[in-house]
């Protein structure tokens, strides 16, 4: 039986540290190749995992399109048992997924078949799920498909934040890692079937992210935490310029049904605070971007 097993390993964002370091510290497997990038214009959470492979002696390489036959042949060349693949956007053509001969394992932060496809965690803290999960699948070559290997869930907290849920995502990533790599690789785990349920979520635009202030309170705020770091932020619109919101929490106040969602009821000068109107009370903006403050009267969109 073979003891040890060769990792080319595929990523650039925050988890695909936390799951290289994991695989580098398993006795069963040898990471013999990285490819990453220098730099992302999408990724929040990026990560260049050039220094983690330089200080163990891996060989790596920054890769723009990794189905490329100059990749494939750089990846040839290095012999790997399987491609494991975390955090990279692009996919794998049939090609490079035969590239080992035991293929390739994805990684999905949500529990599949369910929620599969582009920003899992901020659409399930805007849709106020109560619970995600973190899913590890045998790769092919249609987007969050494969065979699952290994799938922790993940409660997610009335007041969690982007950054919150995202270190309990990595949390579970490094505990699943040493239980279920070594045994996919000896042949032990086998990939259980997804089946054809489930649903996929869209690409999150940056209108996504402008606070609609008819929407409900609790909505306002769960936009919010759902885009707080690593992620862009939510936004507001006054006149022509737009600001992030960071914090908001629903006003503790009654300020009566008589005013229109976006209004501004009321502004503290001291602390910042912005108190606005919204569909089912008002909200306070508690940490924004706004240096010069709106006027009591004033309308947000």
């Amino acid at each position: 039986m073979k003891q040890s097993y060769r990792v080319a390993f595929v990523g650039t964002v925050q988890a695909s540290e936390v799951a290289l370091n994991s695989i580098i510290g398993l006795e069963s497997t040898e990471v013999v190749a990285v490819i990453t990038k220098k730099g992302s214009t999408f990724n929040a959470d990026h990560r260049d995992l050039s220094g983690i492979a330089s200080s163990h002696g891996i060989p790596w390489k920054y890769v723009r399109d990794i189905n490329m036959p100059h990749i494939h042949e750089w990846l040839h060349e290095r012999d790997p048992d399987v491609l494991f693949v975390s955090g990279w956007s692009q996919l794998l053509t049939a090609q490079t997924l035969r590239l080992a001969p035991l293929g390739a394992i994805g990684f999905h932060p949500a529990l599949l078949p369910h929620n599969r496809g582009r920003h899992p965690l901020i659409w399930a803290l805007v849709l106020g799920l109560d619970r995600t999960g973190s899913t590890f699948f045998a790769m092919d070559e249609q987007a969050d498909r494969g065979g699952i290997l290994s799938q922790q869930s993940v409660g997610i907290d009335p007041c969690e934040t982007a950054a919150s849920l995202y270190e309990k995502i990595q949390e579970a990533m490094s505990q699943q890692i040493p239980d279920f790599l070594p045994r996919y690789l000896s042949g032990e785990l086998k990939p259980s079937l997804q089946g054809e349920t489930g649903n996929s979520w869209r690409k999150r635009s940056r209108e996504d992210g402008l606070i609609d202030f008819r929407m409900s309170s609790s909505a306002i705020e769960r936009l919010i935490r759902a885009l707080s770091q690593p992620y862009p932020g939510a936004e507001i619109q006054l006149r022509d310029e737009r600001f992030i919101v960071w914090e908001a929490y629903p006003a503790p106040s009654d300020y009566g049904e008589n005013h229109e969602p976006g209004k501004v009821l009321h502004v503290d000068s001291e602390t910042h605070e912005i108190t606005v109107k919204s569909g089912d009370g008002a909200v306070v903006l508690h940490d924004h971007t706004m240096e010069s403050l709106p006027q009591v009267g004033a309308y947000i969109l």
